[in-house]
């Protein structure tokens, strides 16, 4: 697919991806398989953790296997323990995520990622929407940091 929005429709070859909630694993997973291909990531609440959302017995199915054989393999499947390439690529981070957030905690996801990936050398702002949860606050979508973020790292140009 990445091939062909280069090639064919003439898209950057250096994405910028939004990751949000679920959305999170996807864009994370895809991420540290192709560092090289992204030139950032910005998030409202993803999820780093399947374990904690939503939960090894809902995702096993997804992956075609059992809750056991996922949960044996969750270090191949979630982006945390899989940071290494993105840090070395350099690949900037911004993260919005609610401190009450109840179906993605915020200790799990975006604060062990920014944990992680700080300590890998990765660049990573972290902002916490005090009393926010996983919800549709208007925050989240029109936080001027994020926009700010992704222009400075879409055109090089810092803010």
């Amino acid at each position: 697919m990445h091939k062909t929005l280069v090639e064919k429709y003439r898209f950057d070859p250096k994405a910028c991806l939004l990751a949000r909630s679920r959305g999170g694993l996807m864009l994370y997973c895809w991420t540290v398989e192709n560092p090289e291909k992204v030139c950032c990531v910005a998030g409202i609440y993803p999820v780093r953790d399947m374990a904690s959302y939503p939960g090894v017995g809902k995702a096993c199915e997804s992956y075609g296997m059992t809750e056991a054989e996922l949960a044996a393999k969750l270090d191949q499947h979630n982006p945390i323990p899989r940071l290494a390439a993105m840090a070395k690529a350099r690949v900037p981070i911004f993260h919005i995520h609610g401190d009450s957030d109840q179906v993605v905690p915020l200790e799990t996801n975006s604060a062990a990622l920014a944990k992680a990936y700080r300590k890998l050398g990765g660049s990573m702002q972290l902002k916490v929407a005090t009393g926010q949860g996983h919800n549709m606050w208007r925050g989240f979508f029109e936080c001027q940091e994020l926009v700010d973020f992704v222009i400075a790292n879409v055109t090089g140009k810092p803010s």
